[in-house]
């Protein structure tokens, strides 16, 4: 309807005549008089009408309201119609939305009209749908729009039965409705054959079958199209939709899958038929783990298994496999446990660790933006909210002031849910670096009081620390990357040898300084100068202070900050905070060519 009724000024009364849109763009006029099952209509109500000329161009007759269905409308259209009335000649009194439907499939290309599909999906859905289904189904030239029109029902599996399309062979259901139309229901009862049709299958024309399955699987049919070899990692073919408007993709599953097999922990349930596939597949656990989309998820698992229990073949497990070693989260735990299981003192670890971490990052061994970073030093809401433009991790310590209550505090803000506390409760796979760090004893020196001093939060700080300096540290000059000016330690740390697993002593010459930096290009125009970059040491700033743009000092030789902020002697002189905006507009600026920066539209809006 595109208007019906209202109020006519010219008369002063009410309208009771009013307008249909048609498919092809027309209008149709209708009367109140031609109403078949309502007094009025209102714009949006969907029509069934019998098209006829009227003096001023087309009208409607025997007008039916098809939508909302209430139960009247129900038993008009389904239970007055039978299989003997479909036979003969579908006249006007007989169920008129069914009727039209098999007379005029064209009806149901309801692709482009939403109203039209949202009418059909409900009655579908409804209590009525089942017979609804099988009358329409009567006409077998109607298959594939049928197929079309149940595949988004909550009840698929039972229209689709209903429809019998369960009795079409697996290769007649293939060429009739194609591989999108298939229920979940049929897909599981044949699995076996769907497996074998897969493998015949080119790997680019298996993994298009398996994008146009994708609504109609379930993990546990995943599962069994993975053991058999069907299917490949489902990163290659899943939609971003999942299973029935699941938006838990089937990678992510997957993973919980595998890592329950490893922990031992239920986390996603499966069907039996699984299990059958895993013992018709598997000779072992040994077997299963060495499957080429096993592998790649379950290793990491394992060596976490090996890391929870204290076992240090785990060194060579990272070392000798690539994809691992340049894995943010596998090379940290592997270059920082086994330093903590030697015995080392946490003065040298830290200067240890803390140097390993930057020389990684210089030579882009590891990625400082990489989402594995993020799981080991995970980030609270403060800095999110903070920060929206930047991921930084909690570095959250514990503050008693002078008056009121305890408090965490994240770069000058309260932190109401610190990352910082160890959890050992949780499964050690999703152990963060601060509950490792207390599996493998170093803890903060006053129990559930982390302050600024202790490794843990002085690490998480010295990674937020990379991440806000990365965008600054590139040589204006040649563009590369300039290098710390390191003072460096002489120290001498136990260590495992991965070959022997045998106690050793190495040297090890420990940076801990990151406040200077200068270019390392040999020809550069800038090559040698030192420029000092460092963050403002006023609690309300944390603005960057690059002595490239920074030029003032004061009478002890500090820069001296926008902000007014300079050292300690000066720290009673007034300074003006926040001169330079927010601190969101602030941080935008700064670290705007960032690799950390967030991909976020509209700063000034939000």
């Amino acid at each position: 309807m595109k208007w019906f009724g209202g109020h006519n000024s010219k008369t002063d009364r009410e309208n009771d005549f009013g307008f249909i849109s048609m498919d092809n763009g027309e209008s149709a006029f209708v009367h109140k008089s031609s109403l078949e099952n309502c007094s009025s209509l209102e714009e949006g109500d969907l029509v069934l009408f019998t098209q006829v000329a009227g003096k001023k161009g087309i009208q409607a007759e025997s007008v039916t309201r098809l939508f909302p269905f209430n139960d009247d409308i129900l038993n008009i259209f389904v239970f007055s119609i039978t299989d003997e009335e479909l036979k003969k000649g579908r006249e006007g009194s007989i169920a008129p939305l069914l009727a039209y439907l098999i007379q005029e499939p064209s009806l149901l290309n309801f692709k482009n009209n939403s109203v039209l599909k949202d009418c059909l999906t409900s009655l579908c859905e409804s209590e009525y749908g089942n017979k609804f289904i099988c009358a329409l189904s009567l006409e077998s030239s109607h298959k594939h729009t049928i197929a079309e029109l149940i595949c988004d029902c909550k009840n698929w599996s039972v229209l689709f039965d209903i429809a019998g399309f369960s009795k079409l062979g697996f290769s007649d259901s293939i060429a009739t409705l194609g591989y999108a139309l298939l229920s979940p229901n049929y897909i599981t009862s044949n699995l076996a054959t769907l497996s074998e049709h897969l493998l015949a299958l080119s790997e680019v024309e298996r993994i298009n079958a398996l994008t146009q399955l994708n609504n109609a699987l379930s993990l546990s049919a995943v599962l069994y199209l993975i053991f058999s070899g069907a299917a490949p990692h489902p990163k290659h073919w899943e939609k971003e939709k999942g299973q029935f408007g699941n938006q838990v993709p089937f990678s992510t599953l997957l993973n919980l899958f595998v890592e329950g097999t490893v922990s031992r922990e239920n986390q996603v349930e499966v069907d039996d038929f699984v299990r059958d596939i895993y013992r018709e597949r598997f000779d072992s656990f040994s077997d299963y783990c060495q499957h080429p989309v096993i592998a790649p998820i379950i290793k990491p698992c394992l060596i976490k298994r090996k890391m929870f229990f204290k076992d240090m073949s785990f060194i060579g497990d990272v070392q000798n496999d690539k994809a691992l070693w340049h894995d943010p989260e596998m090379w940290f735990l592997s270059e920082s446990l086994p330093l903590i299981f030697a015995g080392n003192g946490h003065d040298d670890i830290e200067k240890v660790i803390l140097h390993k971490l930057w020389q990684a990052i210089l030579t882009k061994h590891i990625d400082i933006d990489h989402s594995a970073l993020f799981k080991l030093f995970p980030q609270c809401n403060t800095l999110k909210y903070r920060y929206p433009h930047m991921h930084l991790s909690c570095e959250a310590f514990h503050w008693t002031p002078k008056e009121g209550a305890a408090r965490f505090l994240c770069r000058s803000k309260e932190c109401h849910d610190p990352q910082v506390m160890p959890d050992l409760t949780k499964p050690y796979l999703d152990f963060s670096v601060f509950d490792w760090l207390a599996h493998y004893g170093i803890n903060y020196a006053v129990e559930n009081a982390p302050s600024k001093r202790d490794f843990s939060i002085k690490l998480a700080g010295y990674v937020n620390r990379i991440r806000e300096l990365h965008s600054r540290l590139n040589c204006r000059c040649c563009g590369n990357l300039m290098i710390p000016d390191m003072k460096y330690a002489r120290v001498e740390v136990k260590s495992i040898d991965p070959n022997t697993k045998q106690l050793i002593i190495t040297p090890v010459n420990a940076a801990y300084r990151l406040t200077v930096f200068s270019c390392n290009t040999e020809g550069c125009g800038e090559f040698g100068h030192k420029y000092y970059i460092n963050h403002c040491l006023h609690y309300q700033c944390h603005e960057l202070i690059d002595s490239r743009d920074i030029l003032e000092k004061c009478s002890e030789g500090h820069y001296i900050c926008t902000c007014g902020a300079c050292c300690n002697k000066h720290a009673d002189i007034e300074q003006n905070v926040g001169i330079l905006a927010n601190s969101t507009v602030r941080h935008r600026e700064l670290y705007k060519d960032s690799p950390s920066i967030r991909n976020v539209r509209n700063w000034d809006e939000r």
